[in-house]
């Protein structure tokens, strides 16, 4: 990966974490794969 996406990757990833927010990724993961074991339509695509 070049040097500068590691970098932008990096903060974006403190920034989740100092917000808060790893749980809402993870609890928002576990419903779209849930949804999609159910044949449940989500995001834009099929």
């Amino acid at each position: 990966m070049p040097e500068g996406h590691s970098r932008q990757a990096e903060y974006e990833l403190d920034v989740i974490y100092k917000m808060g927010f790893p749980g809402y990724f993870l609890v928002t993961a576990d419903l779209v794969d849930h949804a999609k074991r159910e044949g449940i339509r989500v995001g834009p695509g099929p």
